[in-house]
């Protein structure tokens, strides 16, 4: 059997004004961040040039390309890094059960076009260049085919991904922030500076308790306004915890055990706490929060339920795919998945953070009738690398 992988090759172009003096820039994938200077650089040697970057080494699934260019002539002739830029990329491996002598693509609506493979070896592995350089900015679909030794073209494979314009190096001109979907707010930057590196007190009064999504954008000198960085916030009113707590520690989804969780400091009886949803699968997640007093006794305070919404641009995710019904349940639910997944680890945790049911096996029924009725977090994950987590309710 031979299977057939195809690692997508990354074209990006870089268009400059001719009133700054970029000379070069540099890439790195994920959180590869090794600072300004310290990734992998490329030389620009006029305003408008194309690159070509290998993905090898990328496993299968969603990665993320950060960019950012090198202004010469910036601070007094110093020289200034440029705010990065973010792309969504895709890498994928299609197996098949026959031998593949032929595979073509096409993107959105367009004629299919043909891709070169050897099907001599015993696993095809090919690298395409795919340009994207007539594509407007904004959402497109690329899809995939191959085609077997007795001639059979196979179901195509769609991925969305996102045409972006690169920075041009703009200076930083203004800033806002708002929570949840309330009007933005204003934010002082110092535009003197070369970077911007500022702090700011933000008032949290008149938020509710519990969780909250907090937004900031910044706007460059041509009056674009970025995309927005999100960062979740939980608000809890501290006053009704007794005067003797020393300590505090939350945990989301499972509890690690008394005094292995997260540690906080309550300073203020209405504070807020900047939880680290880094890794977290999309979907529904349980945070509590525990508090321990002057004799060492450790009490569960508080828990909620909050969300991680997708990524932009990432429509075929687990999340958006399946489906459980029923739910709310009396014994049992189905799993219902659109695509092709191999489910690798079950959990459900209760609104306490215990691991109340647990399974390797890649099931679609689930009986849960030991469960008591309450609010459980189920939890999915896929041999691909993909996770969900879902709010179900036992009647």
């Amino acid at each position: 059997m031979r299977k057939f992988v195809i690692i997508a090759w990354c074209c990006f172009a870089i268009n400059l004004v001719s009133a700054q003096n970029i000379t070069s820039a540099e890439y790195y994938f994920d959180d590869s961040d090794n600072g300004f200077g310290s990734n992998t650089i490329v030389t620009v040697n006029q305003q408008n040039e194309n690159y070509t970057i290998s993905t090898a080494g990328l496993s299968d699934g969603f990665h993320d390309l950060y960019i950012r260019v090198f202004d010469q002539a910036a601070d007094g002739g110093n020289g200034v890094w440029s705010h990065y830029d973010r792309s969504t990329i895709y890498i994928n491996s299609f197996p098949t059960g026959q031998d593949i002598v032929a595979a073509r693509y096409f993107i959105d609506s367009g004629n299919p076009l043909d891709l070169t493979v050897n099907p001599t070896a015993n696993q095809i592995t090919e690298t395409y260049s795919i340009p994207i350089g007539s594509l407007s900015e904004g959402f497109h679909d690329l899809y995939i085919q191959t085609q077997d030794t007795d001639g059979t073209w196979s179901l195509y494979d769609r991925k969305v991904f996102y045409v972006s314009a690169f920075p041009s190096g703009e200076d930083i001109v203004a800033a806002r922030y708002f929570f949840n979907n309330e009007t933005p707010i204003n934010l002082p930057i110092d535009t003197s500076a070369p970077n911007i590196s500022q702090s700011y007190s933000l008032a949290t009064t008149g938020l509710d308790e519990g969780f909250h999504n907090f937004y900031i954008q910044a706007q460059d000198t041509d009056g674009t306004w970025s995309l927005y960085d999100s960062q979740v916030i939980y608000i809890g009113a501290f006053d009704e915890v007794p005067s003797d707590v020393i300590s505090a520690e939350y945990f989301i989804d499972e509890d690690l055990g008394i005094g292995n969780n997260t540690n906080f400091s309550i300073t203020n009886p209405s504070q807020m706490i900047s939880v680290n949803t880094s890794g977290l699968a999309i979907g529904s997640h349980l945070f509590c929060v525990r508090v321990q007093n002057m004799d060492g006794s450790w009490s569960l305070y508080d828990c909620e339920i909050f969300i991680i919404d997708p990524d932009l641009g990432d429509i075929d995710n687990l999340f958006n795919s399946a489906s459980i019904n029923p739910n709310p349940f009396v014994s049992s639910i189905e799993l219902e998945i659109s695509k092709q997944v191999v489910i690798e680890n079950i959990s459900i945790y209760d609104m306490t953070g215990k691991v109340v049911y647990n399974t390797t096996n890649d099931l679609r029924h689930i009986n849960l009738d030991h469960l008591q009725s309450g609010i459980y977090i189920l939890s999915l994950s896929t041999t691909e690398g993909e996770n969900a987590s879902f709010k179900i309710v036992k009647q």
